[in-house]
């Protein structure tokens, strides 16, 4: 009986040795990527961003832009808060012929100039790093301090993604606050004009696309 118990220890300092160092592995993967990200945004290689995005956000891009080009008022205001203001957003800061040709890529990257990437005097690094299966999170350390913001990591196949929707959903839960004026038009134009100082008009409406 006391060869067993020895035999059931060992092994199962074995299989904890075996599991941490997979787990380390996996830490510094996700660690790399961000590193990656990070620099990437820097430099604004929308190819090697693109690389490092989960599929969920490459879909979340093409979703917002398309509903900026064809959405009309009632299917927008139904949208959750955060993409609603994406696509009026969209609307109120480019022009309807920049609006039609514009690509996924094209938004993604004003998006970043516009709130997504970091400010030039900080410095941006992950936190503990927490891997649950498939899905990796880490809270967003900024300039040595630790961020309310949680950034999320998905596995696909063999690689770890940036899971940008992540991001969104951690987004809409903080907008809960305003979750009774979500549906209120001059809400809504109140936070589009405090963008770029300019009063949005009824045209925030159209669309460019049928």
């Amino acid at each position: 009986m006391r060869h067993i118990v020895i035999v059931f220890i060992a092994a199962t300092c074995c299989l904890t040795s075996f599991t941490t160092r997979i787990s380390d592995s996996e830490t510094a993967k996700i660690q790399a990527l961000y590193k990656a990200y990070e620099t990437a945004v820097d430099k604004k290689d929308t190819k090697a961003i693109l690389s490092m995005l989960s599929t969920s956000s490459k879909q979340y891009f093409d979703k917002v832009l398309l509903l900026a080009k064809k959405a009309k008022k009632a299917e927008v205001m139904q949208l959750p808060l955060s993409d609603k203001i994406a696509v009026l957003t969209l609307r109120h800061t480019t022009t309807d012929e920049a609006l039609l040709a514009m690509n996924a890529q094209n938004f993604m990257m004003q998006s970043m100039d516009k709130g997504l990437k970091k400010n030039i005097n900080t410095q941006n690094t992950l936190g503990t790093i927490t891997i649950k299966g498939n899905t990796a999170t880490a809270p967003l350390v900024v300039n040595g301090k630790p961020s309310p913001v949680a950034m999320t990591f998905v596995k696909e196949g063999t690689a770890w993604k940036y899971d940008y929707t992540a991001l969104l959903n951690n987004m809409n839960q903080m907008m809960q606050m305003f979750a009774a004026q979500a549906n209120n038009e001059a809400f809504l134009m109140q936070m589009l004009q405090g963008i770029n100082g300019k009063k949005p008009d009824a045209t925030i409406w159209n669309t460019v696309m049928k």
